[in-house]
């Protein structure tokens, strides 16, 4: 959310498309990677195990049983459901465009295959192939800056994008900024295309006409670059926009910064072996450890943090090969909760 904020206030109308089609596929990238990320100047495993030392076995087995229906297994299931979902449709696509390729006449070239289709529609591509109407093309009414824009898509590759957004999509289906990027990264496409067609034919008021022309049309697949695809009125003041060197620089270097700030921000942190107390619980029961969750304190397993919930899952399901250490500061007050095997623990 960060980052597409800042994206959307700062760069989205700054003729620096080439970054911006970088910086919207990073968005994916580090919003995944940045909450793995462990910036920890200690190992807590060393840490812990100067501190662990009162192992916790009063755990019973009645203590620990939930119900296999609990809200945990209803959220998995509900997002497994959705990556089904998703994961099919996104198939279906393909299929279409497949079956599309095959059934309709094709002109071949080096670089390029031209579908031809009977419809009359918005031209669009998809990787190397190029869907054009096949009434204008056999008759020589297809303009010349229509044909460029779809071959500027396939020179520079945008199919992967859209691709790899889609792929990112079937995981991330519940997140609605993965809409909002797959929308700006579309929209970014349709920029670096045009930015192309006008470094080869430098006509900007008549190719303005040309994006009113098509934006009444629409393409009914969502896995292609279509030359109407975004706003018209988006690309026409992109057209005309200019953007000093001096200006880029200053966004280029705030860019940085907020991705800095981001990974110092939303890291995973560690809990530091000065945190934990020496003074342990000698006691400790399921509702304990959720009021530890309740209150933030930290769940280690095997040198890593984890989440509250994963660390209780864990304690339910397995409980009779782990061993659970209670952390207190000195006040007497539990603050972190060190879970390993026992195999472990009698091995050291």
């Amino acid at each position: 959310m960060v980052l597409f904020a800042f994206y959307k206030l700062v760069l989205e109308q700054v003729k620096m498309q080439a970054f911006k089609r970088f910086y919207l596929l990073g968005i994916l990238v580090f919003a995944g990677a940045i909450p793995l990320m462990n910036l920890s100047w200690t190992t807590e495993a060393s840490k812990l195990s100067e501190v662990a030392t009162y192992v916790l076995s009063d755990f019973g087995s009645k203590d620990l049983i939930t119900n296999t229906l609990s809200t945990n297994n209803w959220l998995w299931f509900l997002y497994l459901g959705g990556v089904g979902i998703f994961s099919v449709r996104f198939v279906i696509g393909l299929l279409k465009l497949r079956q599309l390729i095959r059934q309709h006449h094709k002109i071949e070239s080096d670089r390029y295959i031209q579908v031809l289709l009977p419809k009359l529609q918005v031209p669009y591509s998809f990787l190397h192939y190029v869907f054009l109407p096949k009434e204008e093309v056999e008759k020589g009414l297809l303009v010349k800056e229509v044909l460029l824009h779809e071959q500027a898509h396939a020179d520079q590759k945008h199919t992967l994008d859209i691709l790899f957004a889609e792929v990112f999509h079937i995981f991330f289906w519940w997140n609605p900024v993965i809409y909002w990027v797959k929308n700006a990264i579309k929209l970014n496409h349709e920029f670096l295309a045009d930015q192309h067609v006008l470094s080869q034919n430098g006509e900007a008021i008549d190719y303005q006409k040309l994006l009113l022309h098509y934006s009444s049309l629409h393409s009914s697949h969502r896995l292609v670059s279509a030359i109407n695809y975004s706003s018209a009125k988006k690309r026409i003041l992109m057209i005309s926009q200019t953007t000093s060197k001096a200006s880029k620089w200053l966004r280029l270097t705030v860019s940085a910064c907020v991705l800095f700030l981001c990974v110092f921000s939303f890291n995973k942190t560690a809990i530091a072996g000065d945190e934990l107390y020496q003074g342990p619980l000698k006691s400790v029961s399921t509702k304990c450890l959720k009021q530890l969750a309740d209150r933030g304190g930290k769940f280690v397993y095997r040198g890593k943090n984890i989440s509250s919930d994963k660390a209780l899952l864990l304690i339910r399901t397995q409980f009779s090969r782990l061993e659970v250490r209670i952390f207190t500061d000195e006040h007497k007050k539990a603050i972190g909760c060190c879970i390993s095997d026992k195999e472990l623990v009698s091995t050291f």
